[in-house]
């Protein structure tokens, strides 16, 4: 066995450190790397800081590459509570502030963005684990193990925990049953621990890696997949990915910048199929309040939508399902269009 492959897994398999309950994620906390010369007093470090937090508590990363971003980090120093630094185990330091929620808020607002508020269910992360020769489930006693995804969760404002992986786990899912468990059966086995979200992460070894990852909320869930090279890569992407679509169904919109009812041609359908997806799709989208279908002509639908979310976001979820494209209109006083991605 490879020497870093053994070494993951005595990582991720071999360290014991006690059963922990979620792991609380304050989402108006920041942290900021400092380097040598730098401390408590350094404002590149506080506004890297808020910059955490702002994308922490509208749960929307793109929010770091804002335009608008260096006038919402202008007095950064007067709207932090606290500031101080600490020292990690590994003997780098961090910056650590607190800032004033309504303050997060406002600029938030100015920015356009959501607000995803603190009251947030834990997410239960299973994480599988295919070394190529066997198939092992991550337990609450390796989390201290797993800096990639707690790191990611603290960024992201995610309170999260593993399963015990006790007798009771055990008989409910095992490493093969997990790898192709339908939502349902991982539902039953998460109950015990009284979530409502739970991310099932398959991670197989290759060149390069492979992670299969599933999300769900409720009675909905959602599939994605991703490759790289790094395992902890995926891991942190897998937070990432759960942010995002939970961001999307959680996070309030500003007052005001719902686009409401527009009527929209949608292009691109082929078939009877394409017709049935579109509107399958839009109609199980949260901010979607309302869908009729007007006409359809050729390879178009039109479609009138209640839609309570504004422009820049629906574009940035859009873009995370990879399925319809908001396409601007050919003249100023034409609509919007959607385009189905083939």
């Amino acid at each position: 066995m490879p020497a870093r492959l053994s070494l993951l897994l005595l990582l991720l398999f071999g360290l014991a450190s006690g059963a922990v309950s979620a792991l609380q994620m304050p989402i108006y906390e920041g942290e900021a790397t400092l380097a040598a010369g730098q401390d408590e007093r350094d404002d590149g470090a506080l506004r890297a800081a808020l910059v955490q937090v702002l994308v922490k508590v509208s749960g929307d990363r793109s929010v770091a590459e804002d335009s608008g971003l260096g006038a919402a980090l202008a007095d950064v120093r007067r709207i932090a509570l606290t500031v101080a630094a600490r020292t990690l185990a590994d003997g780098s330091r961090v910056l650590v502030a607190n800032f004033d929620p309504g303050a997060v808020h406002d600029r938030l607002a100015t920015l356009g963005r959501p607000v995803w508020h603190d009251d947030r269910p834990p997410l239960l992360v299973w994480l599988a684990i295919d070394d190529g020769q066997q198939k092992q489930i991550a337990s609450a006693h390796q989390i201290a193990a797993l800096g990639a995804m707690t790191g990611r969760a603290r960024a992201r404002g995610i309170p999260m925990l593993l399963p015990q992986m006790d007798g009771i786990d055990q008989n409910r899912l095992n490493p093969v049953t997990l790898w192709g468990a339908p939502p349902q059966t991982v539902v039953a086995a998460s109950q015990r621990y009284g979530v409502q979200a739970v991310l099932v992460i398959r991670l197989s070894r290759g060149t390069p890696w492979q992670a299969r990852y599933t999300l769900i909320d409720g009675r909905s869930y959602e599939e994605w997949s991703q490759s790289d090279d790094q395992s902890n890569t995926l891991l942190a992407a897998a937070i990432d990915g759960a942010a995002d679509r939970l961001a999307r169904r959680y996070a309030v919109e500003p007052l005001g910048t719902a686009i409401g009812g527009v009527d929209w041609w949608v292009e691109g359908l082929r078939s009877a199929q394409d017709y049935a997806a579109v509107v399958g799709y839009l109609g199980k989208l949260e901010f979607v309040r309302e869908l009729r279908v007007l006409r359809a002509e050729g390879e178009r639908l039109q479609l009138h939508l209640e839609l309570a979310v504004g422009e820049r976001r629906l574009r940035q979820m859009l873009a995370l399902d990879g399925r319809l494209e908001l396409r601007d209109p050919a003249a100023p006083d034409a609509a919007a269009q959607l385009r189905l991605m083939h």
